[in-house]
């Protein structure tokens, strides 16, 4: 039986070389792992651009997803890699295929806080800020819950609504206050955010800054925000 190079450890080590000489062999340059990792993924996985490019160059379908219905382009948005990401929008990549659960390149960008990869992917990917997971997740919750306050502004000055909420009905304000990212909730209420705003169990931002001991995210709810300290939740 004929057996097929593989070519994804050297993608993966970034050994570029060795990943050429596989192909010349007959490796299979779309192969899949277990995990339905293909070679350009590999590359992505560890930011490894020279290797993407290489890839890229051999005409490797770009928007294949793995097993978590993961892309190159979302892999690359999550590690921070702004030059992959450019490659890969360069070479046609799609910026609205989400994951398994509908994580999409923008919503991982927001995420981990890379603000030129964000704008990259709007201006360039034409990716679409407002989009949202399954469970109704935007960028700027994302931004909010990781205290990102770059992210934040960037989202805001785009006219992005900051009391969007998910399909619990939380807001970006909420996220800010259950981790006590205190800047993020000063810029949120600074911008409009409607501290009065509940989830489905009635839970607000100062019960869960409460709930979570962030003394100072509290202390800006309800000086700044006016948030009513007597307010209950559906289960009191």
């Amino acid at each position: 039986m004929k057996r097929t190079a593989k070519v994804k450890a050297p993608s993966y080590f970034g050994h570029l070389e060795a990943a050429r000489l596989l192909v010349t062999r007959g490796a299979d340059k779309e192969q899949q792992s277990n995990s339905g990792m293909r070679p350009l993924h590999a590359a992505t996985d560890q930011n490894q651009p020279h290797m993407v490019e290489y890839f890229l160059s051999l005409k490797v379908a770009i928007d294949e997803i793995d097993n978590s219905g993961q892309t190159a382009l979302l892999q690359s948005s999550y590690r921070g890699d702004y030059r992959t990401v450019e490659l890969l929008l360069n070479n046609g990549a799609q910026a609205d295929i989400g994951n398994n659960q509908g994580f999409q390149p923008i919503h991982m960008a927001a995420q981990q806080g890379h603000l030129n990869i964000l704008k990259t992917l709007i201006k360039k990917g034409q990716s679409n800020m407002l989009s949202a997971t399954k469970t109704g997740v935007n960028a700027l919750f994302l931004a909010a819950k990781n205290g990102h306050l770059t992210i934040i502004d960037y989202l805001i000055s785009k006219g992005f609504d900051v009391n969007v909420r998910t399909t619990d009905g939380c807001t970006p304000l909420y996220a800010a206050s259950f981790y006590g990212h205190v800047k993020s909730i000063e810029k949120l209420l600074n911008s409009g955010a409607d501290v009065k705003l509940s989830n489905d169990d009635q839970a607000g931002p100062l019960h869960v800054a409460a709930q979570e001991g962030h003394r100072e995210a509290v202390e800006v709810l309800v000086r700044k925000g006016r948030a009513d300290i007597y307010a209950m939740t559906a289960s009191k």
